[in-house]
């Protein structure tokens, strides 16, 4: 009876170990079950999964979600954790707009996920990959409050990067109003008196007051 239990267990272990199709099965949303462990907090079968030599972690679901993605919605840092270290470039992939994650988790105002990206030391100046080429900090000025952008220029974020429109988050910020990114930005040193491709200067137009 052991020499049995025993065959039927290696039999399941080489089963697992080389039929790569029970990996990539999709359900109707398109997840695969690594997508719907994470989605489901089944540490257990998470681990299992990320164990197999033939799991590809670049698959998405038909909302084009990877399963990092998945584990950053669900706030399953540690799932997220451990695919980085298989594929660390999961935390930089783009969607078809030319946003990555740390993009889209700024637009969200989601400041759980941005510190979380900041702390696996994503690439903290990484532009929007369309016309503008936007950096987070230009992303982060027109959020309501200043904690993104104070958290990204202590993770490295260069205050005066200029997007195609040669603007800077500080002028992003003024053309919107937001005084308190606007008051972080200048605390921090930023250059304000730059010119856009336009030739305004910010201290020209802007009602806030300037340090002296």
């Amino acid at each position: 009876m052991r020499k049995k239990a025993c065959a039927q267990k290696q039999t399941k272990r080489e089963s697992w170990n080389y039929d790569v199709n029970c990996l990539r099965e999709r359900d109707s949303e398109g997840r695969t079950p690594l997508h719907i462990a994470i989605a489901n907090n089944h540490t257990t079968i998470i681990n299992l999964l990320l164990l197999h030599p033939d799991i590809d972690l670049s698959l998405r679901d038909r909302a084009g979600a990877s399963p990092f993605y998945t584990a950053l919605s669900v706030r399953n840092n540690e799932a997220a954790r451990r695919i980085l270290e298989l594929l660390p470039s999961a935390a930089e992939q783009f969607d078809s707009r030319g946003k990555n994650f740390l993009h889209l988790a700024i637009q969200k105002g989601d400041i759980e996920s941005v510190l979380f990206l900041l702390s696996v030391n994503v690439d903290v100046n990484s532009r929007v990959q369309d016309s503008i080429q936007n950096t987070p900090l230009h992303l982060a000025a027109v959020q309501p409050n200043d904690l993104l952008v104070r958290n990204l220029l202590l993770a490295g974020a260069r205050i005066d990067e200029r997007n195609n429109h040669k603007k800077t988050a500080l002028h992003v910020a003024t053309e919107v109003g937001n005084t308190e990114v606007i008051s972080a930005l200048l605390q921090n040193g930023t250059d304000y008196n730059a010119a856009d491709c336009e030739g305004k200067v910010l201290y020209k137009y802007t009602l806030f007051t300037l340090p002296e």
